[in-house]
């Protein structure tokens, strides 16, 4: 029996939004190129409740349960030093089983091990994990309910809509599921031992545990926006968290801490992360059209490609990232508008949305400055384009060629295009400038 005190703590509840990389599709695996992401208003929660343990054996005892899935509970016991699992899930998990081992860890080596024990001793922390519905395709949804396939009828389902399946078999939407899912995860447990809100510390951590639960390391901007939000990213550099990731679930707390302490000048996460925001008026909106490519096997093809001829895939890189760069100085200066004269960039903007590009009778200034953002997407696609043709692999799938060019037409649309995600494409990206506010609490498709 421990000898540890038990300490009563309150609920504790994190979330962390999705995303969508608007510019710098596979530069961003490049630590010389930055990309732009923008974090979604659908997100995970992770909510942490103390409960009595059945026993008091001085072991750390966790459930995580997902309600929205008919998975069962899954159940772990440590020992208190967090060295071996006495008790596991049957099936494994890797973007919760490591993730919540590495939290745990990370949280015992910095809050010590009497605190941790007296937060841990008598109790069973009970974790409960959410994602909004954006995050899952709602299509047979919809059809159970006899709704259309539009995003007004998304507005009318419940938070939380059980997908009636086990979490293998649902069909995500590409936001970012298990990014949001692990730093939301992370972020609870270190909140819940730390007292604090720390992003850095969630970020790092939460990057380095979603390397291990890949099984390799990734691009990263998914887990940077689960933590920060919307900005411009920068990769951190691979070759720094390579040893560490060898280690695996062997690594110690005090090996994490050593590594992933935002503080310390050696820390393995040098992610740059630099402020962004869209302008007033201006949202993302993302689709889902049911068709998908394997984004591994597109990667590994581009890498390939700019292997074997890297002076003409270099030269086409630096000039899609002047591109890229272009479009967050040109949106900032449509923030920069709206800020100067707000009376006049929402006539603009109502003006394009509702009579098109060539009507405006006032804010020819914002209207120029919108239609330069719109030629700058249009580079940037054509460039994507190019790519995909150097590497002779579907970057735009010609089957999405004519729905992503009708809706870059459309009066409003600055810019459409095929988001870059690290397993499936399943989402048409369409940027659209509308003076029209959302309802607080609504949520895009």
């Amino acid at each position: 029996m421990s000898s540890a005190t038990s300490v009563r703590k309150a609920p504790v509840a994190v979330s962390a939004p999705g995303k969508a990389l608007i510019a710098g599709g596979y530069l961003v695996l490049d630590r010389a190129y930055s990309g732009v992401v923008v974090a979604t208003t659908s997100r995970f929660y992770t909510v942490i409740q103390p409960r009595p343990a059945t026993n008091d054996d001085g072991q750390v005892h966790v459930t995580i349960t997902s309600p929205q899935f008919t998975d069962p509970a899954r159940s772990y016991v440590f020992d208190a030093a967090l060295e071996n699992a006495m008790q596991k899930p049957a099936t494994t998990n890797p973007f919760i089983d490591g993730p919540l081992l590495t939290a745990l860890r990370v949280a015992r080596a910095r809050v010590g091990a009497a605190q941790f024990a007296s937060l841990t001793h008598g109790s069973t922390l009970a974790i409960t994990i959410l994602a909004d519905n954006d995050f899952y395709s709602q299509r047979a949804e919809l059809d159970a309910r006899k709704l259309p396939a539009t995003s007004a009828a998304l507005l009318q389902l419940p938070p939380f809509v059980s997908q009636n399946k086990s979490v293998r078999d649902v069909q995500k939407t590409g936001l970012g599921s298990s990014a949001a899912l692990v730093t939301s995860l992370v972020g609870a447990v270190l909140r819940y031992f730390t007292d604090t809100v720390e992003p850095k510390w969630s970020h790092h951590v939460a990057q380095w545990a979603h390397c291990l639960a890949q099984g390799k390391i990734g691009s990263g901007f998914d887990v940077s926006s689960a933590a920060f939000g919307t900005h411009r990213y920068r990769r951190f550099e691979p070759s720094g968290v390579a040893p560490l990731l060898e280690r695996g679930l062997n690594a110690t707390g005090d090996e994490l801490v050593r590594a992933l302490d935002p503080a310390s000048p050696t820390c393995l996460i040098n992610t740059d992360v630099a402020p962004f925001r869209l302008p007033r008026g201006v949202a993302m909106l993302l689709a889902d059209v049911a068709a998908g490519s394997n984004t591994p096997s597109l990667v590994s093809k581009v890498l390939a490609w700019r292997k074997a001829d890297r002076a003409a895939a270099d030269q086409l890189w630096n000039r899609i990232h002047k591109a890229n760069m272009d479009l967050v100085a040109q949106l900032d200066t449509l923030d920069k508008l709206a800020a100067r004269n707000a009376a006049e960039y929402d006539r603009a903007l109502q003006t394009v949305v509702t009579q098109g590009w060539g009507k405006a009778a006032d804010g020819k200034e914002v209207v120029q400055a919108l239609v330069t953002v719109k030629d700058t997407l249009k580079t940037i696609r054509q460039g994507m384009r190019t790519m995909g043709e150097c590497c002779q692999v579907p970057i735009e799938p010609d089957v999405q060629t004519s729905l992503i060019d009708e809706c870059a037409s459309l009066p409003g649309v600055l810019g459409a295009g095929v988001s870059w995600r690290r397993r499936f494409r399943r989402h048409l990206r369409p940027v659209l400038a509308t003076h029209r506010r959302r309802r607080p609490g609504s949520r895009r498709p």
